[in-house]
């Protein structure tokens, strides 16, 4: 009952904080559930769920309609405490199309496969800071026969509050360095503020509200989203 509640506490305060934040912006709820399987001290895997689900240009409802469904596998390999590789040999993505300020569509629904290698290396500062830095190299490969390579650097800093409670502040920046019809171009930036709880070994709960400015090459200005996540955690 405690789980239940924390989950319908975190949101209600995610809707809570959209209704109030989102008049002059397009707003998204992402949802993920992982399932994080240990085979031993260095290699481990994941299974990743996703949807998104979106509002129209300016419009206060962030569960309007939906807008990303994603199905993605993770193999990681640990160095050591600190460094870890990790990659996703192939992943489905199904976008639907973005709702625009009259609730039409401005895109078309996409399919997308990819792939992605990463490297992820923590810097423990004192007792309670640790910076962490991520860079994922992505290949997609779309159903209109276009395909594009995908750099994403995430530097960002976490703070213990307590034993089971985590902050972290982090930004994202994403540069297509090749894309089959465009030249090189920035894809997206990120800023992100994450809540982390671990309920105990087998389940961890995140809140994140991420600010996103986002490049679409069929508009003329880049679009400007507020992000409200939560994401489930299972460890087995």
């Amino acid at each position: 009952m405690k789980l239940l509640r924390f989950i319908f506490g975190m949101v209600w305060l995610m809707l809570l904080t959209v209704t109030h934040t989102s008049a002059q912006h397009k707003t998204n709820m992402w949802f993920r559930v992982a399932i994080d399987q240990s085979i031993n001290h260095r290699w481990k895997t994941s299974y990743e769920l996703h949807h998104r689900r979106q509002s129209s240009l300016h419009h206060e409802n962030p569960l309007q309609a939906s807008l990303l469904y994603a199905v993605r596998p993770w193999v990681h390999y640990s160095l050591n405490h600190s460094v870890q590789i990790s990659a996703s040999p192939i992943a489905y993505y199904h976008q639907l199309p973005l709702l625009m300020k009259d609730g039409s569509s401005g895109t078309h629904h996409v399919n997308e496969l990819r792939s992605t290698l990463g490297l992820t290396v923590h810097h423990p500062l004192g007792k309670r800071f640790t910076l962490k830095e991520r860079t994922l190299w992505e290949y997609r490969n779309f159903d209109n026969n276009t395909e594009s390579i995908r750099s994403r650097f995430k530097l960002g800093i976490e703070y213990k509050i307590r034993p089971s409670w985590y902050v972290t502040l982090h930004e994202e920046t994403m540069l297509n360095l090749y894309h089959s019809e465009q030249p090189m171009h920035f894809d997206q930036e990120r800023l992100n503020l994450n809540i982390r709880k671990v309920m105990n070994k087998h389940l961890e709960l995140e809140m994140e509200f991420a600010h996103i400015i986002r490049n679409i090459p069929s508009a003329e200005n880049h679009l400007k989203e507020s992000n409200l996540l939560l994401h489930l955690n299972f460890k087995i």
